[in-house]
Parts: C-alpha cells; sequence; structure tokens
C-alpha cells in the first residue's frame, strides 16, 4: 500500500496540519522520503524486524510517518496513550519488550524518566519536540539515516519483504478494566481491516479526512491506514476544541 501510494500525483494531498495557524500540506513523495528517512534512523539504532516500538504522543504528523517506517522494517509498533499513568507505562514497556521508545514531547518524557529504571529492554529514546541531551531529536533520527536515494531504496526493499502474516502492531486496551491487555495484530488483519470498511464508506484522492482521536486507539490508526490505501487527505485537528473550527 505504501510503497503504491509514492507513485500518486503530485498535486494529491496526503496530510495536512497546522503550524503557526497555517495549514501546511505533504504530497505522497514527500511522505513516503519522510517514512523512508525515519526508517534509516531507526534501522541505524538497530531496529530489525520483529523488534518492538512504542510511540508514546498524541496524533500528529511524525506519528503516521513512525507507524509507516515500524511496520515497513517489519518491526511493530505499541502504541500508549498519551493520557497513560506511569504504572500503565511501565506495564506496556515491559510487558511489550519495546526496544525504542519514541515520545512526544518533555512532559511524556519526564513521565518515562519516573519509570525508566523499570524498563530494561528500551535502549534508545526519540522525542519529536523539545530536544533533551539523553534523547534523540527528531531531525536527529531523520538525519542519522543514510541519504534519502540510499534510504528509499533500503526502505521500499524492506516493506516487499514484509509478509501478510507478520506481526503490525500490538494495540493495548485503555486499562479500564484493570491494566492493559495486548491485542496483537498481523498485517493481514490490518490489511482486512481497511478493504471491508471502506467498501461501505465511498472515499478518494478528493475527500479530506479530519482526524482527532488518538492514534493508541484502534479506530484512528484504521482511519490512518485506510488514508494510505484509498489516496484520501488525512487531515489534523488542532483539538477537540478547535474541530468544527478546521473542518471548516
Amino acid at each position: 500500500m505504501l510503497l503504491n501510494s509514492k507513485e500518486r500525483p503530485e498535486n494529491h494531498v496526503a496530510f495536512r496540519f497546522k503550524h503557526k495557524r497555517c495549514w501546511h500540506s505533504v504530497n505522497w513523495s514527500q511522505h513516503f522520503t519522510n517514512c523512508a528517512q525515519a526508517a534509516g534512523g531507526l534501522h541505524k539504532l538497530g531496529v530489525k524486524k520483529g523488534d518492538k516500538v512504542a510511540i508514546f504522543s498524541q496524533s500528529r504528523y511524525e506519528w503516521t510517518v513512525c507507524d509507516m517506517a515500524i511496520m515497513g522494517l517489519g518491526a511493530i509498533t505499541v502504541p500508549i496513550y498519551q493520557s497513560s499513568s506511569t504504572e500503565e507505562i511501565e506495564f506496556i514497556l515491559q510487558d511489550s519488550g519495546s526496544k525504542v521508545l519514541i515520545c512526544e514531547d518533555i512532559e511524556l518524557y519526564k513521565r518515562w524518566k519516573q519509570v525508566k529504571d523499570n524498563c530494561s529492554s528500551v535502549e534508545h529514546v526519540v522525542i519529536f519536540q523539545n530536544e533533551v541531551d539523553e534523547a534523540l531529536g527528531w531531525q536527529e533520527l531523520l538525519d542519522s539515516a543514510q541519504a534519502i536515494n540510499t534510504s528509499e531504496v533500503y526502505f521500499q526493499n524492506s516493506c516487499a519483504n514484509v509478509s501478510l502474516d507478520d506481526l503490525a502492531s500490538i494495540v493495548y486496551t485503555s486499562g479500564t478494566t484493570g491494566m492493559p491487555k495486548g491485542v496483537v495484530l498481523t498485517h493481514r488483519q490490518v490489511s482486512s481491516e481497511i478493504t471491508e470498511l471502506f467498501k461501505v464508506i465511498e472515499v478518494n484522492y478528493k475527500d479530506t479526512a479530519l482526524t482527532f482521536l488518538p492514534f493508541a486507539h484502534v479506530l484512528a490508526r484504521v482511519e490512518m491506514w485506510g488514508n494510505v490505501y484509498y489516496g484520501y487527505s488525512l487531515s489534523f485537528a488542532e483539538s477537540i476544541d478547535r474541530i468544527k473550527n478546521n473542518l471548516t
């Protein structure tokens, strides 16, 4: 799906997000390059097929890049709700055996620091915002990849080697009935969900979806994966309070 998407016309918008009150757009070719660079950076950190990478962040464009990069490497995405308690964070990281943790900002990074000593499987931490000495910044991760062309060839080959029966993600429940439960999803289950659901919801590249659910929730991930499959634009709401304005 991702390999096919990069061939879409240059004027087809893949993602939109607000920065300094202005909408910014990313087309499909740019998106694939970003995914390839992120994958190259994760590969340099030692992430390989079957490894788990946790994402502890609100929904944002970089989340989608990481998800595609991780799964394209044959690794496994482990989402963590940004509202998770330190106890839940510690449990998910221990239970999944995540090798890399990707945090959104300094506030979530501080929460991770509280459980760091009990999460021995985590070898590296990446942070989207607010650089800190002990973590790799987002741009640093992208820059650490090989040359863009080399990264794209490597990532293209890696994506092509992912099987439908490989594990894609471990989605943990919200924990409202005790400690979170890890639900294991293969690429086949992901693909089935998308192809069946979007037979009912008829969409194409002319459509735009406004996303506001946390990507730690699987329904929001289906919306994101459907965007790759069907080519509609995925726009990110600034917040729950701004949904009406963002829709307009």
